[in-house]
């Protein structure tokens, strides 16, 4: 999936953590409300905010209703994938990948 504006803001030129609308604009937001979802083996590039906001995995949890693996971000203004804040006393995510990201490559929320 490639992210495509369908504006242009020619007045202003790049900037550091400053997105084109008051609200984050990503590739794949999927963690809102969403029950068994298997998200593996996608490559997102060129969003705002995000690549994917997703579900994170509690690490003794051995059939999560979501399961987020093998996915890779890029050339993403702002973070590769963000997690929704949890609160797992453990949580694990496997083979993700990440790189040329303005923000960090994954970001795990709440006390995971």
């Amino acid at each position: 999936m490639h992210s495509i504006l369908t504006w242009v803001d020619e007045d202003i030129g790049p900037e550091m953590i400053k997105y084109p609308r008051s609200w984050p604009l990503g590739a794949m937001t999927l963690s809102s409300g969403n029950r068994n979802m298997v998200v593996t083996d996608n490559i997102v590039s060129g969003s705002w905010h995000h690549g994917y906001h997703f579900t994170p995995k509690r690490c003794t949890d051995d059939e999560p209703d979501f399961v987020f693996e093998r996915n890779v971000a890029h050339t993403i203004s702002g973070y590769g994938a963000i997690a929704a804040n949890v609160e797992n006393d453990c949580t694990e995510v496997k083979d993700f990948a990440a790189y040329k990201v303005t923000e960090a490559a994954i970001m795990l929320g709440g006390a995971s």
